[in-house]
């Protein structure tokens, strides 16, 4: 079976490897992948995740900026691959490049569909609150992330930041994908992975992730909000605050304290309370701040922290 691969981020590098080293009938004839980008003071090119192990691999890659320009379909045609694989791409693929490939396109999509449909899946369920997350082994039509799904998963999420359950995810779609693929290219009949319609009343989306959704709102934002967003935003782009000082304030790490524990740190003495920051939030929830970060300096337990700076509430 020869496959074309579609992917970009850190989640799709994974789903990548998972193929390359679960799948030895299965050719990656060609790795399509977005263009890397000025990065740093020296503006050097900074390759994506996938074009970095693709490139340790040997395999064939392509950086178009569209894959809607005929040139760049037929030479997607020219490889004669069985079915294309896409994971985290960040380009649209047109209809007539999903027209292209006998077994279509199937996707890994971060989430258990038609849940969290869209571009942030994995950090939106985390910053919902939710106790799960999955992934979804789709195949792919013109809408975004509203094909028929063949195969699911999900694993418990609690507690857990951004970077752990992308990499959990992002093992578990790889070993769906490779299941997929190894059984379909052994012979099985693809009716073993009959296609399920999503509900469309049932779903919900996850939009991408900006500077907005990183701010901590201490007077509107219960504690466990807070530390969800905490959560969903580890490693980057970081949750943050403001202090009445104007200082930019990052927040690796936070967590919920009783009222009894907020109660006894307000009226202890100055020792202990600089070992500690307790906050005040909404619903009358409270919050401990344990790891923090001031702009473009080191990230430090809150106790380091303290040592040498100062937050105004």
């Amino acid at each position: 079976m020869k496959i074309v691969f579609f992917g970009t981020s850190e989640f799709a590098k994974q789903v990548l490897k998972a193929i390359v080293e679960n799948s030895s009938d299965i050719e990656v004839c060609s790795v399509y992948t977005k263009a890397g980008k000025p990065f740093g003071r020296k503006q050097e090119i900074k390759n994506s995740d996938v074009f970095e192990y693709a490139s340790l691999k040997g395999l064939n890659i392509e950086t178009p900026k569209t894959l809607r320009d005929e040139d760049v379909q037929n030479k997607i045609k020219a490889l004669n691959a069985d079915v294309g694989i896409v994971a985290a791409y960040g380009l649209i693929l047109p209809q007539a490049v999903l027209d292209i490939f006998p077994l279509g396109c199937i996707n890994i999509h971060g989430s258990v569909l038609p849940k969290l449909r869209g571009a942030a899946p994995i950090q939106r369920t985390i910053m919902n609150g939710d106790k799960t997350a999955g992934v979804t082994i789709m195949q792919m039509d013109a809408g975004i992330d509203t094909g028929d799904m063949l195969l699911w998963d999900e694993i418990n999420i609690s507690g857990k930041t951004f970077d752990v359950v992308l990499n959990q995810l992002a093992e578990m779609g790889g070993n769906l994908i490779v299941r997929y693929l190894n059984s379909v290219n052994n012979g099985s009949n693809l009716s073993d992975y009959p296609p399920v319609k999503q509900d469309d009343a049932l779903a919900t989306y996850a939009d991408k992730i900006t500077n907005d959704d990183c701010v901590i709102d201490f007077s509107c934002m219960t504690a466990g909000q807070i530390v969800c967003k905490v959560l969903a935003l580890n490693p980057a782009p970081k949750a943050f605050f403001f202090d009445k000082l104007g200082n930019k304030v990052f927040v690796l790490m936070a967590s919920v304290v009783s009222k009894d524990d907020y109660d006894n740190f307000v009226s202890n003495t100055a020792n202990i309370r600089k070992k500690k920051i307790f906050v005040k939030c909404a619903d009358d929830t409270f919050l401990s701040l344990d790891v923090l970060q001031k702009e473009g300096k080191k990230i430090l337990p809150v106790a380091d922290f303290l040592n040498g700076n100062t937050v105004e509430f």
